[in-house]
């Protein structure tokens, strides 16, 4: 996995979330040739955890 992967796992951890179902990604390039990734990931609270 890659760092950003085990980045992001981490801080939903952190934050007692969970990833309640398939996620999208999405690769964009503009016009200069810039890259980036967009995630959409769908969390919940994890079981068994209180919500302020």
């Amino acid at each position: 996995m890659v760092r950003a992967g085990q980045d992001l796992f981490g801080w939903l951890h952190r934050h007692r979330l969970a990833v309640t179902g398939p996620t999208l990604e999405e690769h964009l390039i503009d016009a200069d040739g810039a890259h980036a990734i967009v995630l959409e990931v769908p969390v919940s609270p994890r079981h068994g955890t209180r919500t302020a």
